[in-house]
Formats: C-alpha cells, sequence, structure tokens
C-alpha cells in the first residue's frame, strides 16, 4: 500500500513536468506564465510528498515545510493567471501589493518553528535530542495558525477569481454567441483544482487531529491529489488545442473593434441619444433577420458580424438587445436556437442530438445540453420523451 502511494506522487510529479514540457514552446489560447508557475509549485509539493511518504527519505521536517509553504502560493497563482486573462488589468497600487505579499510572508515565517526541528533522519521525532513538551506545542500552534492563513487566503483568491471570471463571461454574452472561451475554461478547470486543494487540505487536517496514521486513508488522499493533477493536466491541453488559439485570437480582434460594454449596467444608457423607436427598428431588424433567414444557424457568430448584417453602428444594436428582454447578445442568439431545436426533438425524432445541435449552430453536444437545459430545465433527450410521450397519449 505505501508503495502504491509513492507511485501515485510520483505520477502527478511526472504529469506536471510533461505538461510543463509540452506547454512550454506551444502557442496558447491563454497566457502561459502564470499557469506555468503553477505546475511548477504542483509538481514540487507532489515532490515533496513522495519524499514525505518515502520512508528512507531524510529531513521530513523540510518537506513538509515546503508543501506547506508552497501550497500557500497556489491560490495567489491563480489570480494572477485570472488578472492575465482579463479584459481590464488596473495596475496594482503598492498597498495591495503589500496586502496579496504579507499572508505569504507570515505563513513562511509560522513555519520556521517546524525547520528549527529539522534532523537528517528518517523521522520527524529526533530520537537522541527530543523536543520538549513546550516546543512541540509551539510548533503544532504556529503551524495550526499557518493553516488557518490558508484557509482564509484560499477562500479570498477564489473570491477574486470567480469575479473576474464572471466579467469575462458576462463580457463575452454581450458580444459572442457563446459566453466562454478557452481562457475562461482554463480559468474554471484551475479554480476547481484550488477548491479541491483547500477541501483535500481540510480533511486532511481534520483527519490528523481526529485520527491516528491510518494507511488507507493515506491512500486516499494520495490518490485524490494525484486525481486532480491528472484532471488539470488533461484539461489544459485539450484547450491548448489549435482551434481554440485561432478563436481566442478572433475574440481579442472583435474586442479591439467593439466598444467594451459594462458588466450588464443598464444605467450605462442614461446619457444615450438613441430614442425607443430607433431600438425597436434595430430590433425589428434583428428578429425578421433571424426568423427569415435562420441567422442564427451560423456558428461563431458574434455582434460586429450582425451590425454588418443590419447594417447599424454596434453601440445601438448592443443598446438595443441589451435593452430588451434578451438583456444580451448570448441570450438572444441561444433563444432562438433553442426554440428550433425544441421543434426539431419532437417533429424530427429520427434525428440524433448531434444532428440537431449542428443544425441550429452548436458547435458540440455538451454546450447545447447546457444551454438546452439552462433555457428549459430539460435535457434535450428528456426533453424529447416527454413530449413525445404526450403526443402517444394524445394522438390526433
Amino acid at each position: 500500500m505505501l508503495l502504491f502511494q509513492i507511485s501515485l506522487y510520483a505520477m502527478a510529479l511526472c504529469l506536471c513536468a510533461f505538461t510543463s514540457l509540452y506547454l512550454w514552446r506551444k502557442d496558447l489560447a491563454f497566457p502561459k506564465r502564470f499557469f506555468l508557475l503553477f505546475l511548477c509549485i504542483q509538481g514540487l509539493i507532489s515532490s515533496f510528498e513522495w519524499l514525505m511518504t518515502n520512508p528512507e527519505s531524510p529531513y521530513k521536517a523540510m518537506w513538509l515545510f515546503g508543501i506547506m509553504s508552497l501550497s500557500i502560493l497556489m491560490a495567489p497563482c491563480l489570480w494572477l493567471f485570472a488578472r492575465d486573462t482579463s479584459d481590464k488589468k488596473p495596475k496594482l497600487p503598492n498597498s495591495h501589493k503589500l496586502m496579496h505579499i504579507l499572508p505569504i510572508l507570515v505563513g513562511v515565517v509560522l513555519l520556521l518553528p517546524l525547520v528549527s526541528s529539522m534532523h537528517a533522519g528518517t523521522s520527524f521525532e529526533h530520537h537522541s535530542d527530543p523536543l520538549s513538551a513546550r516546543q512541540s506545542y509551539f510548533i503544532l500552534g504556529s503551524m495550526l495558525l499557518m493553516t488557518c492563513i490558508f484557509f482564509l487566503q484560499s477562500s479570498f483568491y477564489a473570491f477574486l477569481c470567480t469575479q473576474i471570471l464572471n466579467r469575462r463571461m458576462s463580457l463575452n454574452a454581450t458580444i459572442f454567441a457563446n459566453n466562454v472561451d478557452s481562457s475562461t475554461k482554463v480559468m474554471r478547470v484551475l479554480l476547481m483544482v484550488v477548491m479541491a486543494n483547500f477541501l483535500t487540505n481540510s480533511l486532511r487536517v481534520l483527519y490528523c487531529w481526529a485520527l491516528d496514521d491510518i494507511a488507507s486513508v493515506n491512500l486516499f488522499f494520495a490518490f485524490l491529489q494525484t486525481t486532480v493533477v491528472c484532471y488539470l493536466c488533461f484539461a489544459v491541453i485539450v484547450h491548448s488545442a489549435p482551434n481554440n488559439i485561432v478563436q481566442q485570437n478572433k475574440r481579442k480582434e472583435i474586442l479591439s473593434s467593439t466598444q467594451k460594454p459594462k458588466h450588464n449596467d443598464i444605467s450605462k444608457y442614461k446619457k444615450s441619444t438613441i430614442d425607443k423607436a430607433r431600438k425597436e427598428k434595430v430590433m425589428s431588424s434583428i428578429l425578421c433577420l433571424f426568423e427569415t433567414k435562420k441567422w442564427y444557424r451560423h456558428s461563431n457568430i458574434n455582434l460586429p458580424q450582425l451590425c454588418k448584417e443590419i447594417n447599424d453602428l454596434p453601440y445601438a444594436v448592443s443598446q438595443a438587445i441589451n435593452e430588451s428582454s434578451y438583456q444580451n447578445f448570448f441570450n438572444l442568439v441561444n433563444h432562438f436556437r433553442i426554440e428550433e431545436a425544441k421543434t426539431k426533438l419532437v417533429l424530427a425524432p429520427k434525428m440524433s442530438i448531434l444532428e440537431i445541435a449542428y443544425s441550429v449552430g452548436y458547435n458540440s453536444k455538451s454546450t447545447f445540453n447546457t444551454a438546452f437545459k439552462r433555457h428549459t430545465r430539460f435535457t434535450p433527450s428528456a426533453y424529447r420523451n416527454a413530449k413525445l410521450s404526450l403526443v402517444n397519449l394524445n394522438p390526433v
């Protein structure tokens, strides 16, 4: 069992190293500097876990110090990555920088008593020079304080990253037919990894307090950590595909030529010179385009394309859509796609879900399923089965 646990940590280290080397020279659809740093931190933590688990490795206290001190860097690293992917990155004042650096410094200082107990033996206890009860309590107390800082810090940065992610998705929704791009996907994965680490570490602390050292529980935590690393590496390699790079470059080009709207804030239009009649004319042109030409069926459509199609200004079209019942471009396009899909699910029972998804403008079945459930609270299959059963019960 111990050998399997050591093998899991070694596998996690190899995965981090492989993914880092794979992405190092590769052009990515997202900023990679802080992501590669995140991978390095995760790899080092796995290597220290391997050294701690290995019964023959010396300096156990040093490896525990490395694990705990590096863990407190993971959430800030995620936040820096999120800032890199943000479309608007305000410069941080020095006082704010200190606010981010101070918890890390305090956490490392609190771990110094642990380093002071380090020795070249293969166990935490130094049998020839044992610690007094007072020293042991002092070291455990400082580690507990550091753990509290880690929990608070992880929660704080998860909140900040969620805000950045929501702002980016909101901006996407006002201009694109999809509100999730490759950078937001990677950010979601990293956020899930940080939260998984947070929960795992919380469980480990509770386990250490409540139970003795149990081999099966230690193996469970090793398996959990390795699974998280595997998911991270696989997801990021998938999202670094060439088509994502093309889409991301296209997104930047569109954003640079489009006035960036704020966070669905209708109050920004208070000083607008566009009157009600103009907005009604714009919406009438859009609805006519969607209902007659089925323009929403085109995949990867965006607001500038729509403006060109109806021959109107981006600001006027954006305001008309945002102040309508659809609220943004993303909801507008998906409304028409889902309505057509609902009809096809019932009237064309031999068409597969994937065929219907492609026919109404979606690029993948998963995106279609997510959008359909969001609008109807049913999956496409469940909706089709429910409607067809009603037709069978009430034949014409």
